[in-house]
């Protein structure tokens, strides 16, 4: 695919995944059902969201901004384009 892997962002679920990954370059973000964040965090997830019911992600000059949480957004992080 030819992309570099500081321009990926990886969703995933298991700790495994999250170590390849982030080891590859690329920004991690968990998914645990239980909110255990823990693990995936030490893994080198950004973030753990419990589900992508109420996910959204927006783009703007600053960078790349995910949140859950609906309109009330409970936990958002900005992935930066310096």
């Amino acid at each position: 695919m030819n992309i570099d892997p500081e321009n990926i962002i990886v969703f995933e679920d298991s700790v495994s995944g999250a170590e390849a990954a982030s080891a590859a370059g690329a920004t991690v973000i968990g998914v645990n059902k239980d909110l255990n964040a823990g693990p995936l965090k030490h893994a080198g997830a950004v973030t753990v969201y419990k589900d992508f019911r109420k996910a959204g992600i927006e783009t703007g000059k600053k960078g790349i901004r995910m949140f859950s949480g609906g309109e009330k957004s409970v936990r958002s992080f900005m992935i930066s384009n310096a």
